[in-house]
């Protein structure tokens, strides 16, 4: 069993922890737990999958804190959306240099370390807890192309996107996003859709947000516009 290279049980009604033993398992490349009624805290052997690229477990009922040796480098996705973990988003998260999805952790607040993430092309993190402004440091992520805050609790202005060059999908839904949309948003070139509805945005649609032609989708309405 120690060759096995996938585990996919998603959508079964398995319980209780992950255990500890899965650690031996070192040529691992995918495990999908997804949608079950597993519990308690992930095992610390979990970093001795060192061939690891594919982590799923949203969908359960997990907690504690994601430590920062805990997570092998060789990941390129991690889901762990609807959960009950705890704490920020590991420092270490900055040295997974193969990760291109990370489909958030329900933790309560998120780390400006997210701006050495250079790869990073999808960042999910509705349906969480997630509030105040959101750090400059994820304006820094040249090559995000799909961006979903929807269903939390951040504030502030929406200036952060500038840098945001390659981005295609932009959700922000039933935030408190406040201030007017920048007419700088002309610059997202390659915007397809965005969806900012039920916010406190203020002040008239910029005349720029007609002119970006990849643009198919626009949701602003409930976001307090006059």
């Amino acid at each position: 069993m120690t060759s096995l290279q996938g585990i996919v049980l998603y959508e079964n009604n398995l319980s209780g922890s992950i255990p500890p033993s899965i650690g031996v398992l070192e040529r691992l490349i995918n495990l999908d737990l997804e949608h079950n009624a597993l519990n308690g805290t992930l095992p610390d052997e979990l970093c001795n999958l060192i061939c690891l690229e594919v982590l799923h477990l949203s969908f359960n009922q997990l907690e504690g804190q994601i430590s920062e040796t805990l997570l092998p480098t060789s990941l390129r996705e991690i889901w762990l959306t609807n959960n009950r973990f705890t704490g920020p988003i590991p420092c270490s998260i900055a040295s997974l240099n193969k990760l291109s999805k990370l489909k958030s952790f329900n933790v309560y607040s998120l780390s400006s370390n997210l701006s050495h993430e250079s790869n990073l092309d999808t960042l999910l993190l509705q349906d969480n807890r997630f509030e105040g402004e959101i750090p400059w440091s994820l304006g820094q992520l040249a090559n995000l192309r799909n961006l979903c805050l929807s269903r939390n609790k951040f504030h502030g202005k929406i200036t952060f996107l500038m840098n945001l060059k390659s981005l295609e999908v932009l959700l922000l839904e039933q935030n408190e996003f406040t201030g007017t949309i920048p007419s700088s948003i002309m610059q997202l070139s390659s915007l397809k859709s965005i969806g900012a509805n039920k916010n406190l945005l203020s002040g008239s649609l910029p005349d720029s947000l007609f002119t970006i032609d990849s643009i198919g989708t626009s949701k602003l309405s409930r976001s307090w516009l006059f």
